[in-house]
């Protein structure tokens, strides 16, 4: 896809919007409800969101092996938004960063 007509649409959904949509999803709604409405504890809020994050990027058996890259990010990412006093902008941020470097890593590649 990235060397495509639809390349530009693709790195703008990758690199910008899905880091909206999913530190929105992932932070701020399950974040918030696990700490104020279930009142867990920061660190158990982090490990689920970390983990509810992660294994939804597992979409079959063989992208099961690429759990192990999603956990670390998904731990530093929870961690930046607890961190921040739970501010979504910086783990937006941090995660369109990582998608940014990993499409550019991958145009590299080619």
């Amino acid at each position: 896809i990235l060397l495509s007509d639809a390349a530009l649409p693709m790195i703008i959904s990758v690199c910008i919007l899905a880091p909206v949509a999913e530190e929105i999803l992932f932070r701020k709604i399950m974040f918030g409800l696990c700490e104020k409405t279930f009142n867990f504890k920061p660190m158990i809020t982090v490990i689920i969101s970390t983990l509810v994050f992660s294994f939804i990027h597992v979409t079959d058996p063989e992208s099961f092996k690429y759990i192990f890259q999603y956990i670390p990010l998904a731990f530093a990412i929870c961690l930046c938004y607890h961190k921040s006093g739970n501010n979504i902008y910086a783990s937006i941020f941090l995660h369109a960063i990582n998608n940014t470097l990993a499409v550019v890593a991958t145009y590299l590649s080619l």
